[in-house]
This record gives C-alpha cells, structure tokens and sequence, in this order.
C-alpha cells in the first residue's frame, strides 16, 4: 500500500487521515510498542520503526502533501497516555521534524467531535473532558468527569453508554473459557457500540486493551468451525494484534 493508497482508504473507511494510523496500517510501527508507548514504556517512538527516520519522513511527508492536494483540513493531536500514564502528553519522536509530522491529521470537513450531541457551554466541556478520560483509560477521573456531567444535565443520554465503558475499565481481565465468552458477549453487544457512539475514532484503542485480554484467556480454546468468533485468534483479529493473530492460528493442528 503506497501513501495515496493509505490516504484514500483512510479517508473512506474512518473520515480522516492519521499518519501514526498509516504506520500502523503499513507495519511501520507494530500496535504492542505503540500500545507500550501509550502506557510509558517508550520514552519516544523512534526505536520502534520499522523502517529508518528519513524512510519515515519521506513516507509520512509523501502522505501528507497528498492529503493537503485533496483540500483537507489539518488539525493538531496531542498524544496523551494510557492508564498508569494517563494524563501525560506524549512526544512520538525525538527528531522535530518528525514529531511534527506525527502530531497532526487531516479530514474533509473539521468534525465538530462524536459528542455533538451535547448541548453547548459547559456541557460541552464536561462532555469532552470524559470523552478525554476514557480514552486515556482512567476510570476514577471518568466517573469524576461523567458525575460533573449529569450535575449539569440529570439524565443524559450519554449517562448509560459512559457507564458502561466505565465499568469496563474497572473488570478485571477474564480467566478461563467461561469467563471470556461472557466477557466477549458484553464487548460485542454493549461496549463496542457505545465506545463506537462516545469516542468515535478513538474507539479501537479504547477497545484493543479487551480484545487482547480476551485472546490471552482463550489461548487454551481449541478452534470450533461453528463457533469461530469463540477464539483467541478472532479476539487478536479485532485489535488488530497480528503477532499473537498469527501464532493462535499457527497452534492449531490442521490450521491450514
């Protein structure tokens, strides 16, 4: 996949071009270090390209002239952590160039934001500081944020879908089949849709952290043809986790 192709395919499937999602996409970058980036066990993303840091610029610079050609939108993005990390702001390299590079993405029309829904003014700000604590998985700040929120407006609507993503945060990875199929159900018919609906774009690194905790439980789960989802290597598939993808399906005898 060149850069125009990343950039169109971007554009169709999500709305907006990212370039730390291109390196994603190309296996530049491979989702476990930038999930270990997110949490703080990266200092800087440098390390963790597959590919030098003039190969990088180039295909990121390549992208981005092609994005600015189609008239889209710039806006900056500020990387912040994950979970024990949350809070911080991220730096993705230590090259300035490069760094700048990765903090900035390109849509059609500037979004005004998944949360449109919510009413204007401090509702507004409420809104989008817990959409903010979600996504950097801190669920004490989360409940802090959606309680600030139904102060200002009893009943939202968004008050179920917030505490739903909330308590998922807070359950403990599954251990055993048992406990990952019921994980799993809730995921699909609950967590995922409302994650979907409150963070947008943002929802698969919400949802990638379950998956995986999925696909580690189910790693003793043979294959079933009439129950194909109910395996570690369509939890992986989700995220997507390519490395554990592969070495779940590699385990299976007759996987071919």
């Amino acid at each position: 996949m060149d850069a125009r192709e990343a950039v169109e395919q971007m554009l169709s499937e999500r709305g907006f071009y990212s370039p730390m999602e291109l390196l994603l996409a190309t296996n530049q970058l491979g989702h476990e270090d930038y999930w270990a980036w997110r949490r703080g066990a990266l200092i800087s993303l440098d390390e963790a390209l597959a590919g030098s840091t003039a190969e990088i610029k180039a295909l990121l610079e390549e992208a981005e002239a092609w994005a600015q050609g189609l008239a889209l939108d710039a806006e900056a993005m500020v990387h912040q952590g994950w979970e024990q990390n949350a809070g911080a702001e991220l730096r993705a390299s230590r090259h300035s160039s490069l760094n700048a590079l990765l903090g900035r993405r390109f849509r059609r029309n500037r979004e005004q934001g998944q949360l449109d829904i919510f009413l204007d003014g401090a509702d507004t700000i409420a809104a989008n500081a817990l959409r903010d604590a979600l996504c950097t998985r801190d669920p004490l700040r989360a409940r802090e944020e959606l309680e600030r929120l139904i102060s200002l407006h009893p009943g939202h609507e968004a008050q179920e879908q917030a505490a739903a993503l909330i308590a998922a945060l807070e359950m403990p990875n599954p251990e055993g089949a048992a406990q990952s199929f019921e994980q799993l159900d809730r995921l699909e018919q609950k967590w995922l849709p409302a994650a979907s609906h409150l963070l947008g774009d943002r929802s698969r690194d919400f949802l990638a952290p379950l998956w995986i905790g999925i696909g580690k439980a189910l790693a003793a789960v043979s294959f079933d043809p009439l129950r194909p989802t109910r395996h570690a290597s369509w939890a992986y598939q989700q995220c997507p986790n390519w490395g554990n993808l592969k070495r779940s399906v590699l385990a299976e005898q007759g996987y071919a």
